[in-house]
């Protein structure tokens, strides 16, 4: 019994210390968790730090720490997030205007992002030879990717893979087109001769092979035209403006066929009132004119 007891004893200062085990716990616990608030506050310093090392809009070393305007171009550094997220945004709503159609669009946002920010010249210059290859341009829009391929990163995987794909769709369009070019020249000496359905034959193998070439669906305009099938016409003239709105012999096809509709409206009035086709038309006109005269002269009053 006395060397248990002598046990007991002797174990006492050992329950002592045991007794203090949990002060000397939740003093690390208190002194470990406030690393873990540094660490963040370092995290979103140093993301902060590598956002304004370089200004988004002239694209210049900021010296550190980063005053609240840049010292080259004056722009103001707390909004440096703001336009690489606008610009981000823009790029994406452009590619996405590219896969409906929307080419005019997609060709204002590129505009929009390359003044706001220089360091997305690259995406812009993806985007921008996607649009050159979807109007049929396949060697211009390998000049786009071709300036943009020394400035390329290579951590960044995304953008890499699109400039790869492009170049070899690019490439491949090259002999595409020219086997549309091929169908289309026919079709231009065709329908010069007159013989409509032929042009309109290999204008539809042209179309097989390159789908947003301009050229093609404003010949195919005019043959549908001359056939007499005013929808399918209008169709093509429009699909040939959503891809290239300068194409100058669309835009004068189509206000030829609303300048007819304007005449074929003359000789249904013309019919009915029994009169030859100009006469209706100057007393369209005249009365067009008496109508915006008492209108004016009502405003007045």
């Amino acid at each position: 019994m006395t060397e248990l007891s002598g046990e007991t004893n002797s174990t006492q200062p050992e329950s002592d210390e045991k007794a203090e085990i949990p002060s000397v716990q939740d003093a690390p616990a208190a002194e470990t968790t406030a690393p873990e608030i540094d660490i963040k506050d370092e995290m979103k310093e140093s993301d902060e730090r590598v956002i304004e090392f370089v200004c988004p809009i002239c694209d210049r070393m900021i010296p550190h720490p980063p005053p609240e305007f840049c010292p080259h171009c004056s722009a103001h550094l707390q909004i440096v997030k703001s336009i690489f997220e606008i610009a981000d945004r823009s790029i994406a709503e452009a590619a996405r205007d590219i896969s409906i159609g929307e080419i005019v669009k997609a060709e204002q946002r590129l505009q929009f992002v390359e003044t706001v920010s220089k360091r997305h010249r690259t995406k812009v210059a993806l985007v921008r030879a996607q649009i050159l290859r979807l109007k049929g341009y396949p060697d211009k829009a390998l000049e786009n990717l071709n300036a943009v391929k020394d400035s390329l990163d290579p951590d960044d995987r995304v953008t890499v893979e699109m400039h790869s794909e492009l170049t070899a769709r690019c490439i491949k369009d090259q002999s595409d087109l020219a086997s549309c070019c091929e169908h289309y020249n026919f079709a231009l000496f065709q329908a010069k001769r007159g013989h409509f359905e032929e042009a309109r034959e290999s204008l539809a193998k042209a179309l097989e092979i390159v789908p947003h070439h301009t050229e093609s669906h404003a010949l195919m305009g005019k043959v549908l035209m001359a056939m007499r099938d005013e929808n399918d016409a209008r169709y093509h003239l429009n699909r040939a403006l959503a891809t290239d709105p300068t194409n100058v012999s669309a835009m004068r096809t189509l206000s030829k066929m609303k300048w007819a509709g304007v005449e074929n409206g003359f000789r249904r009035i013309a019919y009915k009132l029994n009169m030859s086709p100009p006469i209706a038309g100057s007393v369209f006109v005249v009365l067009v004119l008496i109508l915006i005269a008492i209108v004016a002269l009502l405003s007045r009053g």
